[in-house]
């Protein structure tokens, strides 16, 4: 929704259901599509009467994110924003660097000219991006153009990217 820029959830209610049943759940310990009539007991079972386990046997959380993946960082939103308007930077940036703070993974980023920003980040503070080169990228501003008759080349700032990047 945030890349065709639209506010209909409506058209993808059944994607976000799908996902949301595909995906694992702690509490159940599977997926919600994974669970039947031959192991909804056993799932009952486990899930009322597991046993929390200790801090010092849990294992290490493992990383959500590789270096190299393309992230976006969550916006800082207010109390009084509205709950459709965007919640992520519009800027991809790259993980550079990744590691274990008291077993929780933390995240080092960097933009695309290479410069790493300031700060660590954690999991739920990132989502992972899929750019492609066939993508289609929002103009800004259109800076100059040249050209006559019916050719003509526009000089542009596209949306979200750094400055340092509009060449010229």
């Amino acid at each position: 929704m945030t890349y065709k820029q639209s506010e209909r959830y409506i058209d993808h209610l059944q994607e976000f259901a799908q996902s949301y049943n595909n995906a694992y759940h702690r509490t159940i310990d599977t997926q919600p599509d994974s669970v039947n009539a031959a192991n909804e007991e056993e799932v009952r079972v486990s899930t009322f009467l597991s046993q929390e386990e200790p801090l010092c046997k849990r294992s290490k959380r493992p990383f959500k994110f590789k270096v190299g993946d393309k992230v976006r960082i969550s916006s800082l939103s207010s109390i009084f924003d509205r709950e459709y308007n965007q919640k992520w930077s519009g800027e991809i940036f790259v993980i550079h660097r990744r590691f274990l703070r008291n077993d929780i993974p933390i995240y080092i980023l960097r933009d695309y000219n290479d410069e790493i920003i300031k700060g660590t980040f954690y999991q739920p503070e990132l989502q992972k991006v899929d750019v492609r080169i066939d993508d289609t990228f929002k103009i800004e501003k259109i800076i100059k153009t040249r050209g006559t008759g019916g050719i003509k080349q526009s000089f542009v700032k596209w949306m979200y990217w750094p400055k340092s990047l509009t060449l010229g």
